[in-house]
């Protein structure tokens, strides 16, 4: 066969190999590129381009990468005898699927890619009796279904919903097999209570990181890191006269959208402090919620915090001392 492509021959690969495929005939032109009918190994006909087969970017139909990602996901060939959710693996039927038997003795065939993560390991008639199954009264995580919200029977999804109750006080409609399986715990609060402590803990290293002081006390040989100048003064105050103190040690929810960390726990006097230089909307929120579920706070301000020194003003104690405080000194 001789094709001719931009003034030269283009050379016949009818009958070569390329790792699993075959060449089988020239099979015409996609665009500028030339393409050819193939045949894999494991009987598959594929077409490819000339490009492809050359640079060794395509030795099979596919059936390779199949290949490649059940040894990723399970690190092993055979997958026989292995359990999955309910299947039972009981033999291979092709390259990429295996022959599978239920807890319930229904047999059928299933892919491999499907033997894994949030697909449903088990047959089709013990996931839709899943799905039908009484969850009312029965907690999951924060979560405890009352009643059936809504049915969805469509082609390929027949899904219940649950009306559920969470311990925060905000109902949520949940997917049946979203609460069996673990996979949603909360209305979501949880979410964003970690969310919130996650963010907090990063502020604090970032802060730490890109400011000019480093503000740190021993307290019984053990180094505490502050967040501010203030922070180091209150601490240093308490220190003194011998009062017993917590570095927010306490997260408390305010409501399901709401976490106060306060700065400072009194324990002999059951008192909560707050060392604020610059009040937030944001904060001024937070404060009358606290204040208002009971708690007794003290706010520590720029005005209020030369009462801690002894005898000097703030601007006094900096220029005496935030020299010791230097991240680069």
């Amino acid at each position: 066969m001789e094709k001719r492509k931009r003034g030269g021959q283009l050379k016949d690969l009818t009958g070569m190999v390329f790792g699993k495929l075959t060449v089988l005939e020239y099979a015409g032109k996609k665009g500028r590129h030339t393409t050819w009918l193939c045949r894999c190994a494991c009987g598959k006909e594929t077409t490819v381009f000339t490009t492809s087969l050359k640079s060794g970017d395509t030795t099979s139909c596919g059936c390779a990468n199949a290949f490649n990602k059940r040894v990723t996901l399970f690190g092993d060939t055979d997958l026989t005898g292995k359990r999955f959710g309910s299947l039972t693996v009981i033999g291979r039927k092709n390259i990429r699927s295996w022959f599978c038997r239920c807890d319930c003795g229904r047999e059928f065939s299933r892919d491999t890619s499907k033997l894994h993560g949030d697909f449903a390991l088990k047959c089709k008639i013990c996931a839709a009796a899943d799905r039908r199954m009484d969850l009312t009264g029965k907690r999951f995580g924060r979560l405890v279904a009352i009643e059936i919200e809504k049915r969805e029977n469509k082609p390929h999804r027949n899904r219940v919903h649950w009306l559920c109750k969470c311990d925060c006080g905000n109902t949520a409609s949940v997917v049946s097999s979203q609460l069996v399986h673990g996979k949603t715990l909360s209305c979501g609060c949880l979410v964003k209570e970690t969310a919130s402590r996650l963010g907090s803990q990063i502020g604090m290293r970032n802060a730490i990181g890109n400011r000019k002081y480093d503000w740190r006390v021993t307290v019984n040989g053990k180094r505490l890191t502050l967040r501010s100048s203030f922070e180091v003064i209150f601490v240093k105050y308490l220190l003194k006269h011998h009062i017993r103190f917590e570095y927010e040690p306490r997260r408390i929810q305010l409501a399901p959208d709401t976490v106060y960390i306060p700065d400072f726990h009194l324990p002999d006097t059951d008192t909560w402090v707050e060392v604020k230089g610059y009040a937030t909307e944001t904060w001024q929120r937070k404060r009358e919620m606290f204040e208002r579920a009971g708690y007794r706070l003290l706010v520590v301000t720029e005005a209020s915090i030369a009462s801690y020194l002894p005898g000097i003003s703030y601007d006094v104690w900096l220029r005496r001392n935030g020299h010791k405080y230097l991240r680069n000194p």
